[in-house]
């Protein structure tokens, strides 16, 4: 062993940078379940974007983001049609 060499503090370093490593990729896993859901539940202006947005998000982690910052421009805006909007819009 080299003198002044302490293994305790690589293996430290080491135990920090997995536990960061495993929440950056648990962030980027929720961010893409959250961007697919969002896209699987709603519909877009045209009929191909679904398809060319679903491509997109399979990107690791570029996708997601992309989508949440250009994506959801393009969706459709759904129209309540239950018995509280109609009394709201009076």
């Amino acid at each position: 062993m080299n003198p002044g060499f302490d293994p305790s503090s690589v293996i430290q370093q080491l135990a920090n940078n997995f536990v960061a490593l495993l929440l950056a990729i648990f962030a980027f896993f929720i961010l893409w379940f959250i961007s697919l859901i969002d896209l699987l539940k709603n519909d877009f202006k045209k009929d191909i974007d679904k398809l060319l947005w679903f491509f997109t998000i399979t990107i690791p982690v570029l996708g997601p983001l992309l989508y949440f910052f250009i994506g959801f421009d393009q969706k459709v805006e759904k129209e309540e049609d239950d018995e509280f909007s109609h009394r709201r819009r009076r």
